[in-house]
């Protein structure tokens, strides 16, 4: 039988039970909009990449954080005996780093209306979704081959504390750059990723241990001897047993062991008592104005062994059955020189600038004036290279003209966004998904006729099967082109300087410019590029600079030197 109590909350659930139920609706209707109305452009809250939560951050710092590490990326590829250290992207490799901003940022309708979801969907990145260069990944393949692999070391004889002693026979490592290939291809990478063991093979030394024993004597013979080196000022040297044991090469042809002067090391023992018996002389300074040369101090001349005379005298006393005594000749060398560089704030000096980093370190660079004397000057501008991300604005060119034709529209949908959206990350983040989806779109023979047809020259090239190639010149084209309208007009000319004056790889032209910089980055492998407009306070002008194996940091110092020149 119920007690009062028990019936007391029966009825009390029983009177309240509605307005309960509509309560916890409410808390799950309140829920579901909050997530509903969660930003697509953000990582959800549970959104993992490489072990670290990323929740809520943006598409564009996502899309920068997987760029940087996977630029800090360097990868050990080890063989059982030896190890080479490069970089991800010298293999060749890419990163969709937009792809991978939109995974944590994925979140569709259908899961936004479930209850709760927002708390159990935790899209993670644990890896690099790379893409390899096959021309790329093969030319670093083939250096790593000449760093992991070793010959076998053949038995020979050599000095130690002054005794003849036996070099010991020892098997060396063969390996191939498919094997390298295939090691890095097979590998999933991580920002914790460090090393790759790469598949080798063992070979066998050509000259076994058994085979030194024919040409012992003679090598003690040859050791034992006195050799003695004369110089006109009466000072003599006598080398020691361990230096002339570095005179002799063992040679082994089909089994047969012999000993025979091995010249570079007698270039070596040369050269380093050399070190104790030559003059420098006195420097030579050069000054020199524009790339001229306007003063001269003369130095003296010094001297120093005659080389080949002696390198002929020790090859044949090794050859002879007694102790040798040698005359050294001395010859005159070459003042030291040293050059001090200075530039003219003139259209010459700018050019003997621009020269001297064509020669000098392979910079390709062009130089224009868009305002005041109108100087133009450039190094290599005309040569055919890795475009790296700079190729972005050729593509924003067609974009701009397919809205101009009617063909595209600014709000027509575009991958996970608009054609706007798009634009804007291609040239902000220099995201890679929407311009390689353009590009196909347009194809890649038809986007350079398109590109013909608007001046830019065949240095520039989508077809290079290595990666996109232009030049200095025509990036600076396609600026001007977009700068002053000739290319992309109206709003779209506004829409697209907007874009490169806000995206965010700052450390080139713009770090070392005094001047508002509207410009566009390219990183691939070790090319550096960057071309831009800049407004500066005495003038805009134009300035694209592509390089090899340099920094963002020397790019920043030359536009220093080249704004210095035109507006000191």
């Amino acid at each position: 039988m119920e007690t009062s109590e028990s019936s007391g909350r029966f009825q009390w659930l029983k009177n309240h039970k509605t307005p309960l139920l509509l309560g916890v609706a409410a808390l799950i209707l309140a829920q579901v909009v909050w997530q509903f109305l969660y930003p697509s452009d953000k990582a959800l809250p549970g959104a993992v990449l490489y072990e670290k939560n990323v929740g809520g951050m943006s598409r564009d710092a996502l899309t920068k954080e997987v760029t940087e590490a996977f630029r800090a990326s360097e990868i050990t590829l080890t063989t059982p005996s030896t190890s080479y250290t490069t970089s991800l992207s010298s293999l060749g490799a890419s990163v969709d780093a937009a792809d991978v901003a939109s995974q944590l940022a994925f979140y569709p309708v259908w899961q936004r209306i479930l209850p709760l979801s927002i708390v159990w969907v935790k899209p993670s990145v644990d890896h690099f979704n790379v893409t390899f260069s096959d021309s790329a990944l093969s030319q670093e393949a083939a250096q790593a081959v000449k760093k992991l692999s070793s010959k076998p070391v053949d038995a020979a004889l050599a000095i130690k504390k002054g005794k003849l002693v036996v070099t010991t026979a020892k098997n060396g490592e063969a390996v191939t750059a498919a094997a390298v290939e295939k090691a890095v291809q097979n590998t999933t990478f991580t920002p914790d990723t460090k090393k790759v063991s790469v598949e080798s093979s063992s070979t066998d030394p050509a000259v076994a241990d058994a085979s030194i024993e024919a040409v012992r004597k003679k090598a003690e013979a040859i050791i034992n001897r006195s050799y003695t080196l004369q110089f006109a000022s009466g000072k003599s040297i006598t080398p020691k047993k361990n230096d002339v044991a570095m005179w002799l090469k063992i040679s082994s042809k089909d089994g047969s062991v012999t000993v025979s002067p091995d010249k570079k090391a007698i270039g070596s023992y040369i050269a380093g008592i050399n070190k104790t018996v030559a003059t420098t002389g006195k420097t030579t300074y050069i000054t020199l104005v524009d790339g001229v040369e306007t003063a001269r101090k003369n130095g003296t001349k010094g001297s120093a062994i005659a080389a080949a005379d002696l390198t002929t005298k020790i090859t044949n006393a090794i050859n002879s059955t007694e102790s040798v005594q040698m005359d050294v000749l001395m010859q005159p060398i070459p003042s030291p020189k040293s050059y001090t560089r200075s530039y003219t704030s003139t259209q010459k000096g700018l050019q003997a600038y621009v020269a001297y980093l064509a020669s000098e370190e392979g910079i390709n660079i062009s130089v224009l004036q868009l305002s005041g004397s109108g100087w133009y000057a450039n190094g290599g501008a005309y040569d055919s290279v890795v475009s790296a991300s700079t190729y972005k604005l050729y593509v924003a060119v067609w974009v701009a003209n397919q809205i101009k034709t009617g063909k595209m529209k600014l709000s027509d949908k575009m991958l996970d966004t608009t054609v706007d959206g798009c634009l804007e990350r291609m040239i902000v983040i220099s995201d890679n998904a929407c311009a390689e989806a353009w590009i196909k779109k347009a194809g890649a023979s038809k986007l350079n006729s398109f590109l013909y047809g608007k001046g830019i020259s065949a240095a520039t090239t989508f077809v290079n099967p290595d990666a996109t190639h232009t030049s200095a010149s025509d990036l600076q084209k396609v600026l001007l082109g977009i700068w002053n309208g000739s290319m992309v007009s109206g709003s779209m000319q506004s829409k697209i300087t907007g874009y490169m004056g806000r995206q965010l790889y700052r450390q080139g032209i713009p770090a070392g410019s005094a001047g508002k910089v509207y410009d566009k980055v390219g990183f691939l492998w070790d090319y550096l590029n960057d071309a831009a407009i800049v407004v500066h306070p005495k003038g805009t002008y134009s300035l694209v600079i592509m390089t090899k194996g340099s920094s963002w940091g020397h790019i920043a110092d030359i536009t220093r030197q080249v704004e210095k020149i035109m507006y000191s």
